[in-house]
């Protein structure tokens, strides 16, 4: 897996603005008041950054299973 400087490479401009604000701790409601979301919008965009940042965290645990066992033949 290659590791993204941004995290939110490839995702539309409002989809990552939504997610940056929720990973700096907003609310799901003062993101909603602030910019005119509606809660369904930013509360899908939340579900399913939290469902790509836990595929992500997956695919690191493989990567480092995978290096420790190259580390055993070495």
């Amino acid at each position: 897996m290659a590791f993204d400087a941004d995290p939110f490479a490839g995702l539309s401009e409002k989809t990552a603005s939504i997610c940056r604000y929720l990973a700096m701790g907003w609310r799901v409601s003062e993101i909603r008041n602030e910019f005119g979301y509606t809660q369904a919008m930013v509360s899908g965009i939340k579900r399913r950054h939290a469902e790509r940042i836990s595929r992500q965290q997956e695919e690191l645990s493989r990567d480092a299973a995978d290096l420790r066992k190259l580390a055993g033949c070495i």
